[in-house]
């Protein structure tokens, strides 16, 4: 079933639900639907760039999405303003082994995920 999504209208939460969702799913075309043709990825502090562009973000996750097949994330913690998430998240499933924790923060315009931090 496809759902015409009016992207002006989505909170950023919705945004960020929507990519968790996808990213859980491991449904990559639904994961970088949620993000802008421009986005960038980086390390919080410091600005270490880790992607630039969405043929950059599909080459990083459809690789984590192939070498993880049970890989899942769960929000522990939310802090929410109008184009700014900042999740606390428990990632299990990872090639390592145990889960870890980190912290992502998502800023959001036009129903889309234009910067991604990890927070190291």
């Amino acid at each position: 079933m496809i759902v015409d999504l009016d992207l002006e209208t989505m909170t950023a939460q919705d945004v960020v639900d929507r990519q968790l969702q996808a990213y859980n799913a491991h449904n990559l075309e639904a994961f970088l639907a949620c993000y802008s043709p421009t986005v960038t990825v980086a390390l919080h502090p410091g600005g270490q760039i880790l992607d630039e562009g969405l043929e950059a973000l599909r080459l990083s996750y459809a690789k984590l999405f192939t070498e993880c097949p049970h890989l899942h994330a769960h929000i522990t913690r939310r802090i929410t303003s109008e184009n700014l998430i900042i999740d606390e998240e428990e990632v299990e499933g990872l090639v390592d082994g145990p889960s870890v924790r980190s912290i992502v923060m998502y800023e959001v315009a036009g129903g889309l995920i234009t910067r991604t931090w990890f927070v190291e």
